[in-house]
């Protein structure tokens, strides 16, 4: 079967399906609860949107099987310095030998709601808040961090999101003891959240922090 590239068939029938039994059971209604038709008709409009949002988006690509460290001013970077894989929770820290650790703080489900090139009105993203905390003897540069989030099997790249006012990226430097933080959005398929892996690669030194579980 040809593979059209895109989310769409199905996932567009259904939207339409549902806008326009909506719209029949508000047209039917009694004049008492023609609000709460209107209302119900509203909310399925705005689910339809969010449907054929992800089903008009393209194809995210699948990412390769082996993860190859950022490139830092035109040089290939050999890190050293180990950490544990952490989880979608502050109690599960990535935390490495020197003392260096790394945490998702948060992770909220979002709705985009901007217009424009790059932007899908209605489409479900997550937004993920880190911190970084210095427990190391040295100083952490952090203007070349590289934030990317997979889901699904084979694993696919997320669409990052840059329409929230939240987003902020990490930079400057962090001294010993210090801590930084940062907000990342990336857009996961409603259907594919069970399966998803961020992998926050920060500096020359340490492997990319690795954070496995479920996205909301």
């Amino acid at each position: 079967m040809a593979d059209s590239g895109r989310r769409g068939g199905p996932a567009l029938q259904w939207a339409s399906f549902v806008v326009s039994l909506a719209l029949l059971a508000s047209a039917c209604a009694s004049p008492g609860s023609a609000a709460v038709g209107a209302a119900s008709a509203a909310a399925a409009a705005d689910a339809a949107q969010s449907v054929t949002s992800e089903a008009a988006k393209p194809l995210d690509p699948i990412v390769p099987s082996t993860y190859l460290p950022v490139r830092r001013n035109g040089s290939k970077t050999q890190p050293h310095v180990k950490g544990m894989k952490g989880g979608f929770s502050k109690a599960a820290p990535v935390k490495y030998s020197d003392g260096v650790s790394l945490s998702i703080v948060r992770m909220t489900a979002r709705v985009e709601k901007g217009k424009g090139p790059g932007v899908f009105p209605g489409r479900r993203y997550t937004a993920i808040s880190l911190s970084l905390t210095n427990g190391s003897s040295r100083v952490i540069d952090l203007n070349q961090v590289v934030v990317t989030t997979t889901y699904g099997s084979p694993a696919r790249l997320a669409a990052p999101v840059y329409e929230d006012s939240e987003a902020k990226d990490f930079s400057g430097t962090v001294k010993p003891g210090a801590s930084a933080t940062a907000s990342y959005m990336f857009a996961i398929p409603t259907n594919q959240k069970a399966s998803v892996t961020t992998m926050v690669d920060f500096d020359n030194q340490h492997f990319a922090a690795t954070f496995t579980g479920a996205a909301r």
